[in-house]
């Protein structure tokens, strides 16, 4: 595997940076919007709705209430390991509460969460650990990247930890993600976007106090936002261990979903499952979003998924810019990815054209 790469665009830099803007105080025609620290936010939803549940993770449920206990006993166990206000914590947990849990109390200790596979190699894990530096790793086994802290999975903080909130603290970046590297050397991609949100800005079609579903892996940057834009928005979660065609079915069926985050593959092996088994649990109030980079791969299922009156939304992605497609325009015609679904937004040819001569 080659080295991890370190960010050569700024001189002392160690990480590369994302290309995200900051997050906008209004939309147009409507009021200035009350962000809230992700420090707080938890709190805010658990005040409104403290016994609805905040996450389920097949029959592992923690409501608001529950969560913003758990998160602040857990925040104040990170701060006593050493954690510090913009440091980072690389959590390496597969999909479940504890996840979701573990990146809430790390925004209330002022830090920035940095996932990574639970199953990623040790070689690079390591390596990625060495280029974050974080003061805390969670999900390893204790004392393997001595002298900074290690947790393994299932940490509970001691009972004697206050749950009451902790000081107002906002990190300077929401998240810090890894990446494949499409040049070959893996990275760490900080966002530039505080650890705040507005709950009541419209973002990626979810409601307020919806419910939202989650099969795909949490430490890779779609899912992780979804699902965390959803819970700031005050929805239900609705995560799964690993995709499974029939159980996300169960899934929607069972919680009530109104939307969920699938990428085309997992759409085919939908369309796959007997008929009975698809109608019985897709109904005209579920809301799916396919999401991924080539819109081909998931042109049947949107042609056959439409049969089941379910609102199929498309989101693709153009560079750096995310556009919402009009399914109806999508569905009319095939061959083409679709009309922008916002109107300040137009689709735009991607593909590279080769320089004349005049320009050589």
């Amino acid at each position: 595997m080659t080295p991890l790469k370190r960010c050569g665009t700024f001189a002392n830099a160690r990480l590369a940076h994302d290309a995200c803007a900051p997050i906008k105080n209004t939309i147009q025609g409507r009021k200035p919007m009350a962000i809230i620290s992700l420090s707080r936010i938890v709190a805010h939803w658990a005040a409104v709705q403290p016994d609805r549940v905040a996450l389920d993770h097949l029959g592992d449920t923690r409501t608001w209430a529950e969560l913003e206990a758990r998160t602040n006993r857990l925040a104040r166990a990170y701060e006593a390991l050493g954690v510090k206000p913009d440091d980072f914590v690389t959590i390496a947990l597969p999909n479940g509460c504890e996840f979701m849990e573990s990146c809430i109390a790390v925004w209330k200790a002022g830090a920035t969460p940095q996932p990574i596979s639970a199953k990623l190699p040790k070689f690079e894990r390591d390596q990625i650990i060495e280029l974050g530096q974080p003061t805390l790793v969670v999900g390893v086994e204790a004392g393997e990247y001595a002298p900074v802290p290690c947790l393994t999975k299932g940490f509970e903080p001691a009972a004697s930890l206050s749950d009451a909130p902790l000081p107002e603290r906002t990190a300077s970046s929401i998240k810090a993600m890894t990446s494949g590297g499409s040049t070959g050397r893996p990275k760490l991609i900080v966002s530039k976007l505080p650890a705040a949100w507005d709950p009541e800005m419209e973002h990626l079609e979810i409601s307020i106090q919806g419910t939202m579903l989650i099969p795909g892996p949490l430490y890779h940057n779609g899912p992780f936002l979804w699902a965390f834009i959803a819970l700031f928005k005050g929805c239900t979660v609705v995560i799964t261990t690993r995709f499974d065609a029939e159980q996300v079915l169960e899934r929607i069926q069972t919680m009530g979903v109104d939307i969920a985050y699938f990428v085309p593959t997992m759409m085919r092996r939908i369309w796959a499952l007997p008929e009975e088994v698809r109608n019985r649990s897709l109904q005209p109030e579920n809301h799916l979003a396919p999401r991924g980079a080539v819109p081909a791969l998931a042109e049947r299922s949107l042609h056959r998924m439409a049969g089941t009156g379910s609102d199929l939304g498309a989101l693709w992605r153009h560079g750096r810019a995310r556009v919402d497609h009009d399914p109806g325009h999508r569905l009319a015609e095939p061959s083409r990815l679709g009309r922008a679904a916002r109107r300040d937004l137009r689709n735009e040819d991607c593909r590279r054209r080769r320089p004349n001569a005049a320009s050589r």
